[in-house]
């Protein structure tokens, strides 16, 4: 039976990577049964396999594959440390770029993008996000930026790109980085390439730990669950709900990591 942590994280479809990453790490660290290493290593492929597009897993199961027995806690220690030196030097590189007040786009919920807007209630006019069909995530965010005292509009995902501004800035986060592309939720595609016609600011933030080789991480999309979207479904209809989508980097104006920026 699965211990009440791990089925959380393993039946949680609204989190982001980062957040997902970060309940895995605590879970290891806190949880006894995880002092078993066979055990530890188990359950971090069934996380893994069940979130293989979110590049912050393959980077853990590199870090915790064979760590000696005695040094574990101390690397569970050192990966959290870690994101938060992300957190910290992704908002300190984004104020280089981001000095005006403006009107701000984001999409879904990304625990890195909610952190950066939180930190900037000086720096926005209002936040425009959509709900992010299926799972509906991004009123979640919504919920969370509105406490703030953040003034917050919620829209559709079909409405969204419709209604950038060329002064506007939008802020998204990414599951995996590569040297070619970024994935991200669904609805992240269609968002910039509006944005870039519109020429609106475009900026992804991203951890390091997600940056992953194009040739090492082998994209493939997977549908997920049809119940989702049509509770009875007929039986010639055919549905296709996926999660996650590549994104070229070209549609971006820069990309934010705990490295520095990278600027097209």
């Amino acid at each position: 039976m699965l211990k009440c942590g791990l089925k959380d994280i393993l039946t949680d479809r609204t989190s982001g990577a980062s957040a997902l990453y970060r309940k895995t790490i605590e879970l290891f660290k806190t949880d006894p049964v995880y002092k078993n290493h066979n055990r530890l290593l188990k359950d971090l492929d069934r996380i893994s396999n069940s979130f293989s597009e979110m590049a912050p897993f393959i980077y853990l199961k590199q870090r915790l594959k064979s760590p000696p027995a005695g040094s574990r806690s101390d690397t569970l220690t050192d990966l959290l440390n870690e994101l938060q030196s992300e957190e910290r030097n992704i908002s300190e590189y984004l104020s280089l770029i981001w000095k005006k007040k403006c009107r701000v786009i984001t999409f879904s919920q990304s625990s890195c993008v909610l952190n950066m807007l939180l930190q900037r209630r000086n720096l926005i006019k209002s936040v425009l996000i959509s709900i992010a069909a299926p799972s509906n995530e991004g009123v979640l965010a919504a919920r969370k930026i509105l406490r703030a005292g953040i003034k917050v509009a919620l829209t559709t995902d079909a409405a969204l790109p419709g209604m950038i501004k060329s002064n506007d800035l939008v802020l998204v986060g990414a599951d995996c980085v590569t040297e070619k592309y970024f994935v991200n939720k669904t609805g992240t595609l269609p968002l910039l390439v509006m944005a870039a016609r519109m020429k609106a600011k475009r900026v992804v933030v991203a951890e390091s730990f997600k940056t992953i080789t194009a040739s090492d991480y082998q994209f493939s999309p997977r549908a997920k669950s049809a119940g989702e979207i049509i509770s009875r479904r007929p039986r010639d209809l055919t549905v296709i709900n996926e999660y996650f989508e590549k994104i070229p980097l070209e549609l971006i104006t820069c990309l934010i990591s705990g490295m520095g920026i990278i600027r097209n």
